[in-house]
């Protein structure tokens, strides 16, 4: 006997009262465990805004799970001759408990990082929560072919129409909107920019990434590369400027917009010659490139605060399982595809949002500047495929990552691969440069991380250096960790680059190694006369120089550059979450006309005292670390690692030091003006 209306509104109400009780569960597990610098600055009200409106749509989503579940209490019921009140309450709450059972050991399964997963994941082996996956999720799909097998044919036919749409609605591959150019200029060579976060070149192997490595191999390329400033906005834009950051402004991540000289990017020319210019990016936490240097087309996650905050807010079982559908790029736009929500992110799905671009693009008669940036092998450098114990307690930790870089390494080179691969099916080789680079390296925190070892001291000890990591920082004179927090670390500012030019599917570049040392900066010059700009109405200053000639004859030697460095803010500290929180709230604000977080512009001073300044010229490397008055000065030579921090030793007056002081301080006069020679 089918069940009435008003029996099915009141088990629908039912349903959903439970599913919301569960829903509130999780929000309390949620708020217990929210902890970060995030939360303790002032957020606008528009940002909470949205955070109220996705919250809502977990609501709805529940909502919805509720009407499926009283659609397989009717289909249940519908099979019985006889059934009671008692047997419906049996009913309804064995297909409640089922349904969370397969949600929670589902998101176990497929999501181990999540906050739901952990007790599951150590209290029983992957093989018991696989089991309870597959169980509950038989059932359930029975209960949904029970029902459906229970409805009229012209409702069946309804259904099976909807869900087509549906399917075609979250399809994976389905294409994203190109904005259109107004021009057609398809003499021109297609450039593809490829770059991975957080890679030293030490890492690209055989072993461990061999897709780069053969790539590589069949590039020009330049093995002692380097990022002036090792942090990824002012990387990049370094990348597509030229200058320097002290030139650029983008002297740290999340600077004021409106501070940096992004109208020096050299994609403002590409799209004055036609290009369709695209950026990728599956995290947009630290860099801010967009629109406003010339891109026609962002994609990745949807920028802003809410990028931080839902990063972490939309981790709950039944959005994790939805988080990678395509549908998910309007439901949840700051969590999909971004790598920032380590717990739920899959290369995957940013793969396939590449390939869908590069499919779209392959169609236009316009020249195409693509720029993508990887992210994977950035901290904290575990994804929703990492095993459970990739979460470890202390998530500010850089102590305990080294296993779980290496995989993300491994497996950032497969990313890499299939877009080599997209960018062949699609014909876009045959005319055109790549441009494979790392933004900056990265140093994890082991013996010989730093270059200055005790045993190659060149002074009377005790050494004020050593004293000084001791007394001002959270690392050992010959340990250090990250990127951008230390410029005796060439770990971490050493970076990829290697240049592959195509004409008539035809590499026309030398494929060779080229010792002499350049920097990211030297990037967009190249672009500039590799597509012949260097005319007078397109005269631009640049601080780097153009590496074509050296990348097209092997005669055409470059020559030996003096390069300036600089650090991120607050150096050599490893900060603890009260830190974290401390700092957030001293340096950070979210601008109310964009809802971005940025750095206070009030701190910029205070922030450019803390960094460290340096200079790398030939075989010399003088850095200068920051004191309460001046700074401490430390001049290492880099082919045999001696170093001394003592100015008056015979070591230091041996050295260029004296000169290499002059050019840095020439360099960086606002800033180092108070430094004696």
């Amino acid at each position: 006997m089918p069940l009435s209306k008003a029996i099915l509104g009141r088990y629908y109400k039912q349903f959903f009262l439970f599913n919301l009780a569960f829903f509130t569960l999780q929000l309390i597990i949620f708020c217990g465990s929210c902890f970060g610098f995030i939360y303790a600055i002032d957020i606008p009200s528009s940002v909470y805004l949205v955070v109220i409106a996705e919250g809502l749509l977990q609501v709805i989503l529940y909502l919805m799970l509720s009407g499926i579940q009283t659609f397989w209490l009717w289909g249940i019921v519908t099979r019985l001759k006889n059934y009671s009140s008692i047997n419906l309450n049996l009913l309804h709450a064995g297909i409640f408990f089922i349904t969370i059972l397969f949600l929670l050991s589902i998101n176990s399964y497929y999501f181990p990082l999540s906050r739901f997963s952990h007790f599951l994941n150590y209290e029983a082996p992957p093989a018991i929560v696989l089991f309870f996956s597959v169980i509950t999720g038989v059932i359930l799909i029975g209960l949904m072919l029970n029902a459906l097998t229970s409805l009229s044919h012209q409702k069946m036919l309804a259904l099976l129409c909807s869900s087509i749409i549906g399917m075609i609605l979250v399809h994976p591959d389905a294409p994203i909107e190109l904005k259109a150019t107004t021009q057609s200029s398809s003499k021109y060579p297609h450039i593809f920019i490829i770059g991975v976060d957080s890679l030293n070149p030490k890492q690209v192997n055989q072993q461990e990434m061999p897709h780069l490595n053969a790539l590589m191999k069949q590039s020009t390329r330049f093995t002692e590369t380097i990022s002036p400033l090792a942090r990824t906005s002012a990387a990049w834009t370094s990348i597509l400027t030229g200058l320097y950051p002290i030139h650029h402004h983008a002297r740290e991540n999340l600077m004021p917009i409106d501070h940096i000289k992004n109208e020096a990017s050299i994609v403002w020319q590409l799209r004055d010659l036609g290009y369709t210019t695209l950026f990728a990016s599956d995290d947009r936490r630290f860099n801010n490139l967009d629109e406003n240097f010339g891109f026609e087309t962002i994609i990745g996650p949807k920028i802003g605060v809410n990028d931080i905050l839902l990063g972490n807010f939309y981790d709950f079982p039944l959005t994790n399982l939805l988080i990678n559908l395509k549908v998910s790029q309007w439901l949840f736009p700051y969590n999909y595809m971004n790598r920032a929500s380590e717990y739920t992110y899959r290369p995957q799905t940013f793969d396939n949002e590449l390939k869908s671009a590069l499919h779209l693009a392959s169609r236009k008669n316009t020249p195409l500047f693509f720029a993508v940036h990887y992210t994977l092998p950035h901290w904290p450098y575990s994804w929703a495929e990492s095993p459970p114990y990739s979460r470890i307690d202390d998530q500010l930790s850089v102590k305990q990552k080294g296993t779980l870089y290496q995989a993300a390494v491994k497996r950032v080179d497969l990313q890499v691969a299939k877009l080599f691969d997209e960018l062949k099916e699609q014909h876009l080789l045959s005319n055109s440069i790549i441009i494979l680079l790392s933004d900056h390296g990265e140093a994890l925190y082991r013996k010989g991380s730093r270059i200055t070892a005790l045993n190659q001291y060149q002074g009377q000890l005790p050494s004020p250096l050593a004293q000084y990591f001791k007394h001002h920082t959270s690392t050992t004179l010959n340990k250090s960790a990250g990127h951008g927090s230390d410029l005796l670390s060439p770990e971490q500012f050493h970076c990829l680059l290697g240049f592959q030019i195509y004409k008539n599917n035809q590499i026309s570049n030398l494929t060779t190694a080229i010792p002499t040392r350049v920097a990211l900066i030297d990037i967009a010059p190249t672009l500039n006369e590799f597509l012949d700009l260097n005319k007078p109405v397109n005269k631009r200053h640049f601080d780097g120089i153009s590496l074509l000639p050296t990348i097209l004859k092997k005669d055409n030697l470059l020559p030996e550059r003096p390069f300036m460095l600089e650090s991120g803010l607050l150096p050599n500290q490893f900060l603890t979450l009260k830190e974290a929180i401390y700092y957030g709230k001293l340096y950070y604000a979210v601008n109310p006309e964009n809802d971005r977080l940025e750095l206070k512009p009030e701190q910029l001073s205070n922030i450019d005292a803390t960094k460290l300044y340096g200079i790398i010229k030939g075989n010399w490397l003088l850095v200068l670390y920051p004191l309460k008055q001046g700074y401490l000065p430390v001049i290492v030579e880099l082919d045999s690692q001696k170093w001394t921090d003592q100015m008056k030793s015979p070591f230091a007056k041996n050295s260029p030091m004296p000169n290499l002081m002059k050019e840095l301080i020439s360099f960086y006069p606002n800033k180092l003006r108070h430094h004696a020679i």
